[in-house]
């Protein structure tokens, strides 16, 4: 024990004034003795404390306590770390309750801390002593130091040899392309490249749990135009979720979206800027114009999956302005030009039948008013003259004359040869004709129909003279002058 703290003490004054020494025991109670904060004073004086008072050992809890303190150092603590266990081997029975040599291995490989081994000679070379420094050197060639058989005339040449072995070796920072850590096993294939000659290290598994902090968002380096329906959208680092149409939203200046058919993310390596590009397809050609570009659940790689938060913008060339006005009136509101014009057409129609006053039946052909109108006033050579003897609804009997140069109108409305104020009366209910030298007459499909002789008339009629007509609440005696015949 006296060999071992003198050579305890060298080591310590051996060490750069950089490292840290943390002293641990391990005997029935783990105790830590040193943290690394101590003076030199104090750090003699507590190792000078030590005493073997103890069969008992909890070397694999000594191990987690030093993993646990490696991982809790703080910042101005050295990265690069190293245990150094000095003990006569080991034996499960006495190595603690609920520690096992597999959980210490795997603790070791969480803190990537190396075990430097430093085992007593047993001079009487018994079975139990070699089974336990065969665990002991287990222990360390796993965790990537070696086991060393030490005497108290060599303890301190061993221990300067683990001092020069852990100088010589060489502390890599290595920095991922992004800071997300798994908190998985990870496989690490180290190459390391001398001029032209490279040497391929074993394969390290470790637990990546350590990140550097990321707050910073990506941002769009550029939003380029790169056809009639497709953009081009750069960011300034890899990002996630940029894959899917819904990640994007493009809208005019007024608010409209474009519809989107497909987005395209890709990145080059091989560039050393605007290697992250995603590209957006449109349905069709946009409209001439600026537009925004937003971002929805785009994040960098980060264990902060900071989002893209800023939109871009960007002048899109296409269809000019006006023809996208006529796009919206002739396809948005089809229905108010159709209902316009259908309100002027029928405006027009009803200007025109007022003007020629209205439509009437002739012949069994619709016409204009305005041509019964006409011959009620005008005479023609071949006019002939008959009689009616008209009897209204009240009993007073009424003789009328007219001269028929083709047909006269009967009903109720006032553009008729003949109008009555009767409701039972159609507005044009019948028609008298000449043919040569007779009359016909027609009803103008009525409601209440038209009666010669109490016979309803239901085709065209050959008038006899006498004929009682009844149309209405009126009756009409018919008498042809023409021939002479005295009504």
């Amino acid at each position: 024990m006296d060999a071992i703290k003198a050579a305890l003490i060298n080591f310590h004054a051996s060490l750069g004034e950089n490292d840290k020494l943390i002293l641990i025991s391990f005997g029935q109670y783990i105790d830590m003795m040193l943290d690394g904060s101590e003076t030199p004073e104090v750090i003699h004086e507590k190792i000078n404390s030590l005493v073997a008072n103890e069969d008992f050992t909890q070397l694999y809890g000594a191990i987690d306590e030093a993993v646990t303190h490696s991982a809790a150092s703080r910042a101005d603590f050295p990265r690069r770390a190293a245990a150094i266990a000095i003990s006569d081997g080991m034996n499960d029975a006495d190595l603690g309750e609920g520690k096992t040599l597999d959980e210490a291995l795997r603790r070791l490989g969480e803190g990537r801390l190396p075990l430097y081994a430093l085992g007593f000679e047993d001079a009487q070379g018994t079975e139990e002593h070699r089974v336990g420094m065969e665990k002991f050197s287990e222990l360390a060639n796993e965790s990537d130091g070696y086991l060393s058989t030490i005497t108290a005339d060599n303890i301190s040449d061993r221990l300067a040899g683990v001092r020069n072995h852990i100088n010589s070796g060489k502390l890599l920072r290595l920095k991922a392309d992004t800071n997300h850590a798994s908190g998985q096993q990870e496989t690490l294939l180290l190459t390391v490249t001398f001029g032209s000659k490279s040497i391929q290290a074993k394969d390290f598994t470790l637990t990546v749990a350590e990140h550097i902090p990321d707050n910073e968002a990506p941002t769009v380096l550029s939003a380029t135009q790169v056809n009639d329906t497709k953009i081009e959208v750069t960011f300034s680092e890899p990002v996630i979720g940029a894959t899917s149409v819904s990640s994007y939203v493009v809208k005019d200046e007024s608010g409209k979206q474009l519809a989107l058919q497909s987005v395209q993310y890709t990145e080059d390596s091989s560039l050393k800027e605007g290697n992250y590009k995603t590209t957006i397809t449109f349905d069709e050609k946009p409209y001439e114009g600026k537009y925004t570009v937003e971002f929805f659940g785009i994040t960098d790689y980060s264990m902060e999956a900071n989002a893209v938060a800023e939109p871009a913008t960007i002048d899109l060339s296409g269809d000019a302005i006006f023809i996208k006005i006529l796009r919206i009136i002739f396809f948005d509101f089809w229905w108010v030009i159709l209902l316009v014009v259908i309100l002027v057409v029928a405006f027009v129609i009803y200007r025109v039948i007022r003007k020629r006053k209205g439509l009437i039946k002739v012949n069994g052909e619709i016409g204009f008013g305005d041509v019964a109108e006409f011959k009620h006033h005008f005479k023609t050579p071949d006019a002939k003259p008959i009689c009616l003897i008209v009897t209204d609804m009240k009993g007073k009997a009424t003789r009328v004359e007219l001269d028929v140069s083709s047909s006269i109108f009967v009903g109720r409305s006032k553009i008729n040869n003949l109008s009555f104020d009767d409701t039972k009366m159609s507005r044009q209910h019948f028609v008298i004709e000449a043919e040569d030298n007779d009359f016909y007459i027609s009803d103008l499909n009525t409601t209440n129909g038209t009666f010669i002789n109490g016979v309803e008339l239901t085709d065209k009629r050959r008038l006899e003279e006498g004929d009682v007509i009844t149309a209405g609440h009126e009756k009409f005696v018919f008498r042809n002058i023409s021939t002479g015949t005295n009504g």
